[in-house]
């Protein structure tokens, strides 16, 4: 596994968790896959399709992959409180 540059803001560093999540699920042998996220930013970019940034644009690719095998896919927003 690549790893970050330490320069790589908390925001790259959260998609590129993101990222590991879903290359997880493909590769795993469960049927169902969540993904727990508390980066309202990085859903943000998620969400808006921010195409001008490859890691958002390699998650929506994975994202569609999972959501359309049997799999399925479902990422949601955590919260502390």
């Amino acid at each position: 596994m690549e790893r970050l540059p330490e320069v790589a803001s908390i925001y790259t560093a959260e998609l590129r968790a993101i990222y590991l999540a879903l290359h997880h699920g493909i590769s795993s042998t469960g049927d169902k896959f969540f993904i727990c996220v508390d980066s309202l930013s990085c859903l943000q970019a998620i969400e808006n399709l921010d195409i001008e940034n490859p890691l958002v644009v390699s998650i929506l690719e994975l994202h569609s992959t999972l959501k359309n095998s049997t799999k399925g896919c479902s990422i949601l927003l955590g919260t502390w409180q």
